[in-house]
C-alpha cells in the first residue's frame, strides 16, 4: 500500500540495523514522495538505541514545509 501514500514518508533506519536496511531501496522506489535517514549509533531499533537522534529526525520531519 505504500505506492497510493500522497503525503510525504520519513523512512527510519538505524546505521547499525542492517536486517532493516533491506527495504530501504524498495521504500524509496515504491512511495511517491519518500525520504530516507540513518539514525546515528541505531540499531533496528534505533527508537529505543538513541531516542534524543530519532525524536529530532520526527521533528524536523514533521516541521518541513512543502515548496
Amino acid at each position: 500500500y505504500l505506492a497510493r501514500v500522497e503525503c510525504p514518508v520519513l523512512l527510519m533506519y538505524g546505521e547499525r540495523g542492517s536486517d532493516y536496511q533491506n527495504f530501504e531501496k524498495p521504500g524509496l522506489a515504491t512511495a511517491k514522495r519518500a525520504r530516507s535517514v540513518h539514525i546515528p549509533n541505531g540499531g533496528s531499533f534505533a527508537h529505543q538505541d538513541n531516542p534524543q537522534a530519532t525524536a529530532k529526525v520526527i521533528v524536523d520531519f514533521l516541521a518541513e514545509k512543502e515548496g
